[in-house]
């Protein structure tokens, strides 16, 4: 029963995409030996350049991955949400990445803050979540109101089928 299931398909979906499109492509931007080489040259050289330059690279990457899983996994899924609910969202397209790192963010303060309830961080842990969540609900109701992002697209299940075999391809 669950292969008929909304939501495993979606998720299934989603993951499947992540595996097949981002880590091929992902692959393609990763640094060859050399160049890891003279990164840590670099770094012996630089102690602390060298180290700054490695967490604003490492930043960045995470910030590209996390925007092209982002996009893989909405646009894999669009065919199946037109299918299934008759409306397409892309707000998740555009913003998905941003509201994944919010949540990322006030999820980690709030199990740092269950872990280690240190009083005197209360009040830090509070702005943190209370900002996430904010940004959050603000980002919501921007994308809400974008006609341009929301609109109505009800695919038959021939349509869909023809989406995903090209997909596939």
């Amino acid at each position: 029963r669950i292969l008929y299931d909304v939501g495993f398909l979606l998720s299934f979906l989603a993951v499947a995409a992540i595996i097949e499109w981002v880590t091929p492509l992902l692959g393609r931007f990763s640094s060859s030996e050399q160049k890891k080489l003279r990164r840590l040259r670099y770094m012996l050289q630089h102690p602390v350049r060298g180290r700054v330059r490695q967490v604003i690279r490492r930043l960045g990457i995470w910030i590209f991955s996390g925007v092209i899983v982002s996009f893989v996994a909405n646009i894999a899924t669009l065919p199946l949400v037109s299918l299934h609910f008759g409306e397409v969202s892309l707000w998740g397209v555009v913003v998905g990445f941003i509201m994944v790192a919010l949540c990322g963010i006030a999820t980690t303060v709030m199990l740092t803050w269950i872990l280690m309830p240190i009083p005197l961080l209360a009040p830090v842990a509070k702005f943190v979540v209370e900002f996430s969540v904010g940004a959050m609900n603000h980002i919501a109701e921007w994308c809400a109101g974008m006609p341009l992002l929301n609109f109505s697209l009800s695919l038959d299940e021939w349509s869909c089928g023809v989406i995903y075999a090209a997909f596939l391809l």
